[in-house]
């Protein structure tokens, strides 16, 4: 980059090796510096941008004063040091000095790019000046936003105007990311983890190594709530979940599950007849370990024995099976292997592990009633085809298909216990120990969403061989906690803390040794058709350079009886453990090798893998923790819509219903006990639950809620602005509707309000409230066609979107079309008539009823939206959370208010 520091010179920014170097000097220059504590850098071409820095800004000083142009840049720093107080942003970077234009410019943890805040702002800053000087010592979720926009953190030599420009935004950061011109700094340490807090049950363990948090409730008896853990346990358990530097798992908790169910007879009956198109295929591959190549072992003819080790790769494609065949395949590859160990082992060998690829295919061939002669010579290359492990079954058409059982590992995936296995799904919420945290529980953000509103989330069954794996991802695209409840066999998981959107990318960048990647963890799926080239499991030297940059990756193994808390938004990792030999550098070998111990001169042999795992939004149990998880969600949400994916969650939606329903209770509280008349007439009182609740409180709650759920509202209200903006500049027709959709008779209108399809039909945007309705696609094909108000506005309904599931013609009585642009009726040339009925314009060029749109709002009106607002700062009151004004800007520079006046008061 043009007027950087030498990347060799002795005080360069290679702060990801010299991090230490640099926090002693910084430590020095603290002692006589210590008035430097924020820098404000003044670009000549732009308005000021103001800036603040933790300790390691005072390590990059003498960088700085070595150029000429810091002499430039100090003067306006200290006229500007007596006007600010102190800053809004956070975290130092780097420091790039620039010759062409003498500017220091100091990157920080910054948004966009602002002017010089107002005195609103800051005021509002004022309110959380000690969280920002905690977040200097330790990281603070609530001001990590600033980290993550654009390049404004990593920067490279990619100019952020051609990154604007370039409509491939992933590929260009994915160059930006492994450009060895970024330069990064270890982020904060998270809070220290108190292990002297656990409550007294002494279930509790912490091992700071794999970051596990580990409960054992095995064991545990229901106590007099009708529960299996302890109310002390339970808060402790629910606070502990809010943390994303830790992993909370525990053990015991589907004990109680009935075993005549939980049986491969049990889905052979019920399911056997059923097909399923969702097994993943995993091919059987030799790969040298490179670890070891290097110490070779001599051989009797002289030449060097390199050391081969197996494993399983993604085809890149799903099959489609009888759920019976299924099961008939599972048993017929455990019969091979266990043949196949049973061969090896009478002959000395290691039962699991070829050492090389022409022992492997030799001892397959014995497995066949093919002689070993044969095998060493011109039949060797057919081991797919051998007999005993050739699997042959017919496809849904009826057609014989086969494959290889002992090379082929298929993985069912994502199957519907709710559709397929009710029974099972049943028995499983009945008796898993803690069903606040299955979808919808209690601490669930969509407890009080109806259960028709709500998305499926799961659970689902997943079934496999080991050796398959889930790679890199976050669970609905980050808007969604996971729940992974292990029945069967040991998977090994990666997960790392809850990180910023560039930061996330940075991960991927180390952990897949730092080679380019064009895995899309963030906005793509770990399962999707096509994906082949999967990134390499990471190695231990990877996990270290993720530990030095702060981001806490948790290396474990889950065990058969375990449940794992995946936060919503942190990147995680599964893999079947399988015994076979990992290479010394794969980061769970010493794990793998712990769990393979060998018992009577026996290894462990293949366990079938099964898994109970399900969606969930977590509600935090502290008004600081719901202030972040609702957060989190809304933020990343905002994020999948810029990147065209779909989110799991319904964070809108769940705020205004958790919002009305924690209203309503604390004014029942407030108005007494025994003035609400009761619906049951057999009591004489309605007293609640006087046991004890390990639940915040509707107070707590509604004191979490209220920064989104001003945010809400205020961009529902903006776009209600854009509506009518909309409607008096543009030629397109819009009306509003006079009542919501909630008011409406069900029988007879055709929306259902408390369905859980609303979802922009263009940008998959959440339509919580408020969206517009094609009134083309209601009154000619009779279907919804329904987009967010942002969508209307930039006029991306203007365009060919298929409705008829099998015609893809562009006719207005068939499909949605609003791309015409024609004004033809009657007699029209383009032949692909006739004309439309309510338009009178023709129907196959020039119809202009897709362009019709009415402003509908789902369950209450605007007004409505406010007065909610209103009362739940009333019940409020002074009493905000930390951090709120903060997460309002951290909202609104995820999404943008345009069209409303930001000083509105509601």
């Amino acid at each position: 980059m043009e007027g950087a520091v030498a990347p060799n010179d002795e005080m360069g920014l290679n702060y990801g090796r010299k991090y230490e170097r640099m926090k002693t000097q910084s430590t020095q220059l603290n002692n006589g510096k210590k008035q430097l504590n924020s820098y404000i850098i003044k670009d000549l071409s732009s308005e000021p941008q103001f800036y603040s820095s933790r300790e390691s800004i005072c390590a990059e000083e003498n960088e700085i004063k070595s150029h000429d142009s810091y002499m430039n840049a100090s003067q306006a720093v200290e006229e500007e040091r007596s006007r600010i107080s102190h800053d809004i942003s956070f975290s130092p970077v780097n420091s790039v000095v620039s010759d062409k234009k003498d500017i220091v410019c100091q990157n920080v943890c910054g948004g966009t790019s602002t002017a010089a805040p107002s005195s609103t702002q800051m005021e509002e800053s004022n309110d959380t000046h000690g969280e920002e000087e905690m977040f200097y010592k330790h990281h603070t979720e609530e001001v990590a936003w600033r980290l993550y926009n654009k390049l404004n953190y990593f920067k490279s030599d990619i100019d952020e105007e051609d990154f604007d420009k370039d409509t491939n935004k992933t590929n260009k950061l994915a160059e930006g990311i492994g450009n060895e011109n970024i330069q990064y700094l270890p982020l904060p340490k998270s809070h220290p983890f108190d292990t002297k807090s656990f409550p007294s049950s002494g279930r509790w363990s912490f091992d700071e190594e794999t970051r596990v948090l580990l409960g054992d409730f095995r064991g545990s008896k229901c106590d007099n709530r009708g529960k299996f853990i302890p109310a002390e346990d339970e808060r402790f358990l629910f606070e502990m979940m809010e943390r994303d530097d830790i992993v909370v798992v525990t053990d015991g908790w589907a004990s109680n599950l009935n075993e005549e169910l939980w049986n491969c007879d049990f889905l052979k009956g019920t399911v056997g007849d059923h097909v399923f198109h969702r097994f993943r295929v995993f091919q059987r591959t030799f790969v040298l370990d490179k670890s070891k190549s290097h110490v070779p072992a001599l051989v009797d003819c002289g030449r060097l024995q390199q050391e081969w080790i197996v494993q399983y790769k993604e085809a890149g494609h799903s099959m489609t099976l009888h759920m019976k065949d299924y099961l008939r395949y599972l048993n017929q590859r455990k019969e091979q292997l266990d043949l196949l160990a049973m061969r090896r082992e009478e002959s000395g060998f290691d039962p699991i592990n070829p050492s090389t690829p022409e022992e492997e295919k030799i001892y397959r061939m014995h497995n066949s009633s093919q002689s070993a002669q044969s095998a060493e010579s011109e039949q060797i290359t057919e081991i797919g085809q051998i007999s005993g492990e050739l699997f042959i079954y017919k496809d849904q058409k009826g057609s014989e298909q086969s494959f290889n059982c002992v090379d082929i590992v298929l993985y069912l995936i994502d199957y519907d216990m709710v559709k397929l296995l009710p029974k099972l799904n049943d028995d499983f919420s009945k008796n898993f120990m803690c069903p606040e945290l299955l979808p919808g529980g209690e601490v669930c953000m969509m407890h009080e969403v109806n259960t028709g509103g709500r998305p499926f989330m799961g659970p689902n069954l997943y079934v496999t061989p080991p050796a398959s794996f889930t790679h890199f991802h976050q669970d609905g695209h980050g808007t969604v906690d996971s729940g992974h409840q292990c029945l069967s066999g040991y998977n090994e998981v990666i997960m790392l803390r809850r990180l910023t959107e560039q930061h996330k990318k940075h991960a991927i960048y180390l952990l897949n040794g730092k080679d380019p990647t064009y895995y899309d963890a963030l906005y793509g799926l770990p399962h999707a058709d096509g994906l082949k080239d999967m990134p390499h499991w990471p190695r231990t030297e990877d996990i270290e350079e993720c530990r030095e940059m702060n981001y806490y990756p948790a290396v474990f193994v889950l065990k058969p009886g375990q449940w794992v808390h995946i936060n919503k938004g942190r990147l995680h990792a599964f893999r079947k453990l399988a015994p076979l030999r990992l290479s010394r550098d794969d980061c769970h070998f010493n794990l793998r090798e712990a769990v393979l111990q060998r018992s009577a001169g026996k290894p462990i042999s293949e366990t079938l893998c099964v898994s109970v795992a399900w969606d969930w939004m977590y509600r935090g149990a502290t008004p600081d923790g719901i202030n972040r998880e609702v957060s989190t969600m809304l933020e990343c949400a905002s994020l999948n819509r810029l990147h065209g994916a779909q989110s799991l969650a319904i964070p809108e939606t769940s705020i205004l219903q958790t919002a009305t329903t924690m209203l309503t209770r604390v004014t029942q509280t407030s108005h007494g006990k025994n003035k609400s008349l009761s619906l049951l007439g057999f009591k004489e009182a309605i007293h609640g639950n006087q046991m004890e609740c390990s639940c915040p409180s509707p107070n707590s709650i509604l004191k979490g809620l209220l920064p989104s759920l001003e945010h809400v509202v205020r961009r529902h209200k903006s776009a209600a602005d854009t509506a009518l903006q909309t409607k008096a500049n543009s030629v397109a027709v819009v009306l509003f509707a006079k009542h919501p959709d909630s008011w409406e008779n069900p029988q007879i209108f055709s929306v259902d309000p408390f369905g859980n399809d609303f979802f922009c039909k263009l940008c998959s945007e959440e339509l919580s409230n408020i969206y517009m309705h094609c009134d083309g696609c209601e009154k000619i094909l009779n279907k919804d066609f329904n987009i967010c108000v942002n969508c209307h506005a930039e006029e991306r309904y203007r365009a060919f979107i298929q409705m008829h599931p099998n015609n893809p013609k562009s006719h207005s009585t068939l499909n949605h079309t609003g791309k015409y642009h024609q004004s033809r009726q009657s007699r029209c040339p383009c032949k692909n008539g006739p004309v439309c009925k309510l338009c009178g314009y023709c129907a196959g060029c020039s119809c202009r009823c897709h362009k019709r749109f009415t402003l509908r709002h789902r369950i209450m009106k605007t007004k409505a939206e406010e007065t909610l607002l209103q009362r739940v700062k009333e019940v409020v009151g002074d009493g905000c959370v930390r951090f709120a004004s903060e997460t309002r800007r951290r909202l609104e520079n995820a999404r943008p208010l345009p069209g409303l006046n930001n000083e509105l008061s509601l």
